[in-house]
Parts: C-alpha cells; sequence; structure tokens
C-alpha cells in the first residue's frame, strides 16, 4: 500500500516528498495509521484494515485526514 486513490488524484504514501494536489497545492503526508473502530477482515490468508491518511499542505498549514476502506477506496475526506 504505497499509493492510493483520492478520485482520481494517486495520493503515495511517502512522508519524504512534496506533493501536488488537484488544485495546484503542495503538500506532504504527515502520518499513517490503522483505524481501530473498525474490525479487521480477513481475505485468504491476508487481514485488512481501514486506514487513516494525514497531510498537512505546505502553504497554508492547514491539514487534512482521508479514511479508506479494506479495499483502499477513500470513504471519507475530512479537514482537521
Amino acid at each position: 500500500m504505497s499509493i492510493l486513490r483520492v478520485d482520481s488524484h494517486k495520493l503515495k504514501l511517502d512522508p519524504f516528498i512534496t506533493q501536488i494536489s488537484p488544485n495546484g497545492k503542495e503538500y506532504k503526508v504527515i502520518g499513517l495509521e490503522k483505524d481501530l473502530t473498525q474490525p479487521p477482515k480477513g481475505y485468504g490468508n491476508n487481514i485488512k484494515y481501514h486506514w487513516r491518511v494525514y497531510i498537512r499542505f505546505i502553504e497554508t498549514n492547514k491539514k487534512a485526514l482521508f479514511t479508506f476502506d479494506y479495499n483502499d477506496n477513500c470513504i471519507k475526506k475530512e479537514a482537521i
């Protein structure tokens, strides 16, 4: 899970690179965590989780949170 999609945008999970949002704003990934409010699900020999990805916009210092489901689909976007 090194790249996730938010609509048509590819979100790379590398915290050491600066990325460009679809609106042209620069941001960095600042955090990644399992969403432990959702139970894990087993798929064959794999266990999958919901994930939360935190980003920070460079110019404004505003932060956003993206939540992804078991299949790496973005299910929630919010400003924090």
